[in-house]
């Protein structure tokens, strides 16, 4: 499991001033009733617009309620907006182009069609001109929530990981940093959360790089005591092949005893210890191999066990998480 980068291009809500002709309608932009098409965004006397140039455009559903966290949830993950390819750049055509305003665009209108109250959420960084956009929901369980549906390419880094869903829950604080948590490991929409999740992953980090260095020392542990074993195991058996000769020899007797006792200085000759010094000394290895042995079976398992709470905490966390796009200076909700 790693942490995943962001894009290195973020895409800030273009804003195009609207040019009217003419005195009069001149001085009727400059008032807030009149010279506006209300299913636009402006700010600053500006109109938002999507990736190709055209205007933002909110289609609300005067029938549309506010949902539970739960039925959000179920709509956000049912919705396919967060599937669409994330375009920008001058090798696209300006018609194709799709960012994160059109993400945003479309999860509002969908959500709204479907009876869904929805926002349209503009963000703007500390230091950083560029922004972002995404949505807002007001549950009426669990409050304010922000879902940030950009998708493919936005986040290239997740290809590894064969990502199938772009759908986030989204943590907004003003002077705080602007966090994202998949969906399906969100339990809940409040910054604290967040907070503590991302605590969590960096316990993750530090536990799973500990755990790993542990497997590896383990391992050559276990290579190290095999070799050290097949030694082992090789000397007894030319020992067993020794002192059965020597035995065999003893037992007939005469001038095969002269054979024995050549049989029994070759031996000391070639291990520099007696038959029965080289029993001693097979017994005390046997024992100590035993006992390292054992000790490896305790690490073992005491690393199961830490490979267990590793992968349990895995499992909450997900495969992967985002890095913060910035520290949020501005949050623009339009409903």
């Amino acid at each position: 499991m790693a942490t995943i980068e962001e894009a290195d291009i973020r895409n800030k809500p273009k804003l195009y001033l609207i040019l009217l002709l003419g005195l009069a309608l001149l001085l009727a932009s400059s008032t807030i009733s009149c010279g506006q098409n209300p299913r636009y965004i402006y700010e600053n006397g500006a109109v938002v617009v999507r990736g190709d140039g055209e205007p933002i455009e909110l289609i609300n559903n005067p029938n549309a309620i506010n949902p539970t966290y739960a039925e959000l949830v179920a709509f956000i993950k049912e919705d396919s907006t967060d599937e669409h390819p994330y375009t920008n750049g001058s090798f696209f055509p300006v018609s194709l182009l799709y960012v994160c305003s059109d993400f945003a665009e479309d999860v509002h209108n969908n959500a709204e069609a479907a009876g869904i109250r929805a926002a349209w959420v503009g963000i703007d960084f500390e230091g950083n001109d560029d922004g972002h956009a995404l949505n807002a929901f007001e549950t009426t369980d669990k409050g304010l929530v922000y879902i940030d549906c950009t998708g493919r390419e936005f986040f290239p880094s997740l290809r590894k990981y064969n990502a199938t869903s772009w759908d986030k829950v989204a943590y907004v604080e003003v002077g705080k940093e602007y966090g994202v948590i998949d969906i399906a490991k969100a339990k809940s929409p409040s910054y604290s959360f967040y907070e503590e999740y991302k605590q969590k992953w960096q316990e993750y980090e530090e536990l799973l790089t500990d755990f790993n260095d542990e497997v590896i020392q383990f391992n050559q542990e276990v290579n190290k005591y095999g070799k050290l074993l097949n030694e082992y195991n090789d000397e007894v058996a030319e020992y067993n092949n020794e002192y059965s000769e020597y035995k065999r020899c003893m037992a007939l007797g005469g001038p095969w005893r002269e054979a024995a006792d050549a049989s029994a200085i070759g031996f000391f000759i070639q291990y520099g210890r007696t038959f029965e010094a080289e029993r001693e000394y097979l017994e005390k290895q046997g024992s100590a191999l035993k006992e390292w042995r054992e000790e490896l079976r305790d690490c073992e398992a005491k690393l199961e066990e830490k490979g267990e709470i590793v992968n349990q905490l895995g499992e909450e966390l997900g495969d992967f998480w985002f890095e913060p796009l910035g520290i949020v200076r501005e949050a623009q909700i339009h409903w």
